[in-house]
């Protein structure tokens, strides 16, 4: 039978993404250049005095969001996403933009068929 706690001794958790230990992924794992702990210890030295209102490397997750997804604390699941809304040209505009491009490659390969034949 599994337990379920009824003591929570926090109010909430800290998650911070880390891209890389600053080691190379080799046999050697030899140190980079860029090297991130210790801005990773600063940002956990600060991480009560800072008020980030969003969440994308570093952030506060409430214990009772976190009950809320059963306990899971998969940085992704709480993790706020940028996306960038991308626009392209209209098809037609790309269509003939490719038609020339195909153009001047047509004419380029005619030359050289010309310079070897």
């Amino acid at each position: 039978m599994e337990e379920k706690s009824k003591t929570w001794h926090t109010e909430k958790v800290w998650f911070y993404q880390l891209q890389s230990d600053g080691y190379s992924l080799d046999d050697n794992r030899r140190r980079l250049k860029n090297f991130p702990l210790p801005e990773t210890k600063d940002a956990f030295d600060k991480r009560g005095k800072s008020k980030t209102k969003d969440r994308k490397s570093h952030f506060f997750v409430p214990i009772a969001e976190i009950q809320e997804n059963d306990l899971d604390l998969s940085f992704n699941r709480y993790k706020e996403y940028e996306y960038l809304e991308q626009t392209y040209d209209p098809p037609k505009e790309i269509l003939t933009k490719l038609m020339k491009l195909e153009k001047e490659i047509l004419k380029d390969m005619e030359e050289l068929n010309s310079l070897i034949g």
